[in-house]
């Protein structure tokens, strides 16, 4: 009984440790000057560091400013994928610092992705 138990153990231990995990190169990315008006484009790429398929299904964003595109098809362990975010400087001035929440099945979900950058008046 007792190696019957410790089997059981050691089987749900194995099969729980089993996730993804979503990695970022760089999470924070400092971008500089832009000019009012200039649309952004920030790449993000990501590695799958889990040992099960990694789905992003849904983010957060501080503004309307802000549009994110990520994958929609699983990443499999190791792979690589990149998340998108397109800045609007439109009627934005100063510095602007956003950050950006992914949420997906990964064991260190919700993850953010921040920028930072400044915006000269036209």
């Amino acid at each position: 009984m007792k190696k019957l138990t410790l089997l059981f153990i050691l089987i749900s231990g194995f099969c729980s440790a089993q996730e993804a995990e979503i990695f970022f190169e760089q999470d924070f990315q400092k971008l500089g000057k832009v000019t009012e008006g200039d649309q952004v484009k920030i790449k993000y790429a990501f590695t799958n560091t889990g040992t099960e398929p990694l789905f992003i299904t849904k983010h957060t964003v501080p503004c309307v400013c802000t549009r994110v595109r990520f994958p929609l098809k699983p990443i499999a362990p190791m792979a690589t994928d990149t998340v998108y975010v397109y800045f609007d400087s439109e009627e934005k001035k100063g510095i602007q610092d956003r950050t950006i929440t992914l949420y997906s099945n990964a064991k260190n979900s919700p993850t953010k992705i921040r920028f930072r950058l400044t915006v000269k008046k036209k």
